[in-house]
């Protein structure tokens, strides 16, 4: 299995057209929390709403192309294609494509540091049964390979050398109210990583 992973990221990345200059590759290590997503941001307001964290990690790779661009514009659009390797409540690995929304240099006028936004929506593919996640009210002890998958990065970097970038993100997978997979499974990751531009 772990060879799988590794041999499907180096795919990717060999594949990609080199040419372009919105290409990034990253790593990054999450954990999982217990902690609802609707239920993330009142975290940041409200001391008393702590994450509950849960002794599972995942451990991915990914590789993004932002190629859809917009004239005079910070916004950008593309794909993104994540290859992980999930251990503690559950071992298996996990592939994961998403279309992009790019926005970047969100902070005010800095000389030294700035800042870009990412939302990436897509299919998330777990390799084996995903123990951590929930089975639904009716069907309690199925697990759900195959649903849709979320992502939330921001990620900070140095004006003057942007090409290393140190980011955070919200890795989420879930069926989407009965669309894909049944109400309540699905699982919420939080991790921090680095990103390269190629």
């Amino acid at each position: 299995m772990r060879a799988l992973v590794v041999w499907f990221f180096f795919f990717v990345v060999s594949w990609a057209d080199h040419n372009t200059t919105h290409e990034r590759i990253g790593f990054y290590i999450a954990q999982g929390t217990s902690t609802y997503l609707p239920d993330m941001p009142k975290t940041w307001i409200d001391p008393d709403i702590i994450y509950h964290f849960d002794p599972t990690y995942l451990f991915a790779f990914s590789y993004s192309n932002l190629f859809k661009e917009y004239e005079n514009s910070d916004f950008k659009m593309g794909l993104e294609t994540v290859v992980g390797l999930h251990t503690g409540l559950q071992e298996h690995g996990e592939i994961a494509l998403a279309w992009l929304f790019h926005l970047a240099r969100i902070l005010p006028d800095n000389p030294w540091i700035d800042a870009d936004i990412t939302y990436g929506q897509g299919l998330s593919l777990a390799l084996a049964d995903p123990l951590y996640e929930e089975g639904s009210e009716r069907f309690p002890q199925m697990r759900y390979r195959l649903q849709t998958f979320l992502m939330l990065d921001v990620e900070g970097y140095m004006i003057h050398y942007e090409k290393l970038r140190f980011f955070a993100r919200i890795h989420h997978r879930s069926g989407v109210y009965d669309v894909i997979a049944p109400r309540g499974v699905g699982s919420n990751f939080i991790g921090f990583g680095f990103k390269v531009k190629l």
